[in-house]
């Protein structure tokens, strides 16, 4: 991890006096400033305390910006090191709860309004590369999230394919750098259709959709053209059911949404025959 020189930012009075000024970088033209930094400011003993505090609360933290970051190692041990803008920190002093958060709250103030009138001189701006690719993977995966519920995909299932999707087009994998090393992915089950589903057992899909219906795994719909479909209750989206969308018949321009089940339905099905509870 290559080394961040900070400038030497005016001494600014602070309330009590026994909150150091923080030193600032420039990152793509924001002021910025490290999280241990802030950590030692606070009084944190540990800089993984810092560190757990910001990722617990990042989701707030990065409505005020992206969160800059920045991988390093050390003594063996990876870590991902935050650089903080002016209401970031001034969120996470507060988030902190330390005895010295009124203090760093009013440093960080003074600091800030101090650059901005440029009175700290000899800021060192840091080509902050990683924050950029860090951006632009986010964004990546936000889109490919979403392409991946148009599309029926939901949870973990979503979140693999997201991911696969992003470290394809970027190389950069979003559930490594989480922490995720192990997600359980979903059983790769064929779905079927009553039809499938009758053949197995030798009944015809009408019966099945009966079975399905009077058991309170599907109920039927009409669209606004009078025509019934069925859609999973509840009790049936426990079971795998799933409304999938479908090319129509003889019309290539045209798509219908249509219930599916995973293959085990069969034996649901089976049990169902003969009086078993779903």
């Amino acid at each position: 991890m290559p080394e961040h020189s900070g400038f030497e930012p005016e001494k600014l009075p602070v309330q009590t006096g026994n909150v150091p000024d923080i030193d600032l970088n420039e990152i793509d033209g924001e002021p910025r400033f490290r999280d241990l930094d802030l950590a030692d400011r606070l009084g944190f003993s540990r800089s993984r305390s810092i560190r757990q505090l910001i990722e617990r609360n990042r989701v707030e933290i990065e409505a005020f910006g992206p969160l800059a970051t920045q991988r390093g190692k050390s003594r063996g041990q990876e870590f991902m090191e935050y650089w903080l803008n002016e209401e970031q920190g001034l969120l996470v002093a507060t988030l902190s709860d330390a005895e010295r958060a009124p203090d760093v709250r009013h440093m960080l103030i003074k600091v800030f309004v101090a650059w901005r009138r440029g009175h700290l001189a000899g800021t060192d701006s840091v080509d902050f590369t990683d924050y950029r690719a860090a951006r632009e993977h986010r964004l990546q995966f936000a889109q490919n999230l979403k392409m991946a519920a148009l599309i029926g995909l939901k949870g973990s299932e979503a979140a693999i394919a997201a991911n696969q999707a992003t470290a394809r087009a970027t190389g950069f994998d979003t559930l490594a750098a989480m922490g995720v090393k192990h997600l359980v992915a979903p059983q790769n089950d064929a779905l079927v259709v009553p039809s499938d589903i009758g053949q197995e057992l030798g009944i015809s899909a009408q019966q099945v959709n009966h079975l399905l219906e009077a058991h309170g795994l599907q109920e039927s719909k009409r669209t606004r053209k009078g025509r019934s479909f069925w859609v999973p209750t509840k009790k049936g989206e426990q079971h795998g059911g799933t409304m999938v969308v479908v090319q129509r018949a003889h019309d290539v321009t045209g798509s219908a949404r249509q219930l599916k089940w995973p293959s085990s339905i069969v034996s649901v099905v089976r049990g169902l025959m003969i009086g078993e509870p779903a």
